[in-house]
């Protein structure tokens, strides 16, 4: 079995057929606690991390859990609102930059 990780994982649309695959995610992270509710019920297998990524203390409970997963990959679907055309495409919008990036 593959392991992953999914950020911005919303409800867990992205990954509905990756098990079909052999492809496990074990590792989430949203930022809504409803979102978060959802998903643990869709997947109650995978640890589900309910916080802003941008905060420290969130980023690592990520990273830490994913190391202990051993996971191979990692998928993101992150908020496009700010640079979106159906979005605001405000140019100030915190989530355009690179600088909350953590490489």
């Amino acid at each position: 079995m593959i392991k992953g990780v999914s950020l911005f994982a919303n409800v867990g649309i992205a990954e509905f057929y990756l098990k079909e695959l052999g492809i496990d995610i074990v590792v989430a992270n949203e930022l809504l606690q409803k979102r978060c509710d959802l998903y643990t019920y869709f997947y109650p297998n995978s640890k589900i991390i309910c916080g802003d990524i941008t905060k420290d203390e969130i980023y690592y409970k990520i990273l830490e859990n994913a190391l202990i997963q051993k996971c191979n990959f990692v998928i993101a679907t992150p908020p496009c609102q700010g640079m979106s055309v159906a979005g605001k495409m405000n140019e100030d919008d915190p989530r355009n930059s690179f600088k909350y990036a953590k490489i």
